[in-house]
This record gives C-alpha cells, structure tokens and sequence, in this order.
C-alpha cells in the first residue's frame, strides 16, 4: 500500500478546513469530516441518514477521548486495552461538551481507534477527531468496493481517495461499554 506523508497531510488539510471526504478506512469505505455543525449536517445529507442516527467518532490516541467520553471507569480501561488499537467501536457516556449532532441526540457516544496507519495517521495529522459513518445512501447496502460507491455520495463529497481498497471490507463490531457488563451490539468478539 502506498501512502505518503503528502497525502496525509493532503486530506487532513482537507479536512480541517471542513471538506468531506471519501476514505478506504481499514473496515469499510468511510465519509470522513470533522465535528463541526456545518460538517455533520453535510454528512447526514450525503447519506441521507436521519439526524437521529448516531455518527461514529475516529481517534489516532486515547488523549482524544477526553472532551468526548465521560470520564473512564477501570473495566471501561480494561475494554480498551484488550481491543484497542483495532476494528472494534465502542460505546461510551458522552462528555456533556460534546455535540449532541454527531450522537443523534444520545446520551452515548461511539468511539473508534483504528489500527490502520493510513487512518490513524489523517486523524493525528488533523490534530482533532474525525466522525465517520459507512460511504453508503441511508438504508442501502454498504460498499465492498470502490465500484460499489453510490454517485450520490462521490458527487456530494469534497474528495475521494481510492489508491486502495478497504482492509477488512466489513463492519467494525461494536460493543456497548457503558456498563460493566459488555454488551455486543454487532459482529462477534
């Protein structure tokens, strides 16, 4: 895979300065923004997703929860040590500072650290978290390939990157760490 540090730090300027962005992430093919107001609502937009709907939330390091998550209990640690850098979103109290618009509203906040340089590297280089959510139409199915990528979301998005393909070319699977019991929302551990 070639990816140099031009083109890191290419789509993160992009990103900063508020452009949409479509991104082979290490799961699935991704729209990427930064949490901003005017950003998130493009992105609901774009996929026609209903503002209800929850955006997920992409960190390079754990310093970027703080402002997001509320404060870690010790076996919402352990959680993270255990899958964490990796395809894992997990779902924690939100930070009353957060934005309700990336949460759909809800009191609960997902949360990726992904373990794919490509990424982890746009995310520091923004300097800043980065929402995503699936480069698909609301409802629709999701990707497996560049080829597959409605022309509604590449004529809508600022910018599309696809030198290469999805890692995975699945869903992250999500837990709910809210509590100590774990909870597995989607896929298998």
């Amino acid at each position: 895979m070639i990816f140099n540090s031009n083109k890191i730090r290419d789509i993160a300027g992009r990103l900063r300065s508020g452009q949409v962005v479509v991104f082979p992430c290490d799961t699935v093919w991704g729209i990427l923004g930064i949490v901003r107001d005017d950003v998130v609502n493009r992105i609901y937009e774009i996929k026609k997703r209903k503002k209800s709907m929850p955006l997920l939330v992409l960190i390079a390091d754990l310093n970027m929860l703080r402002g997001i998550a509320k404060p870690l209990k010790s076996y919402q640690k352990q959680n993270i040590e255990k899958y964490w850098p990796g395809p894992v979103t997990m779902i924690f109290k939100k930070s009353a500072e957060f934005p309700d618009i990336v949460t759909g509203g809800l009191s609960t906040v997902g949360v990726r650290f992904p373990d794919f340089k490509p990424l982890s590297s746009i995310i520091a280089e923004t300097g800043e978290p980065v929402i995503s959510t699936s480069a698909n139409i609301s409802m629709t199915a999701i990707p497996g390939n560049r080829k597959e990528i409605s022309e509604q979301i590449i004529e809508k998005s600022d910018y599309i990157y696809d030198d290469f393909e999805p890692e995975l070319g699945q869903e992250s699977i999500v837990i709910d760490c809210v509590y100590e019991e774990l909870k597995v929302l989607r896929g298998k551990l």
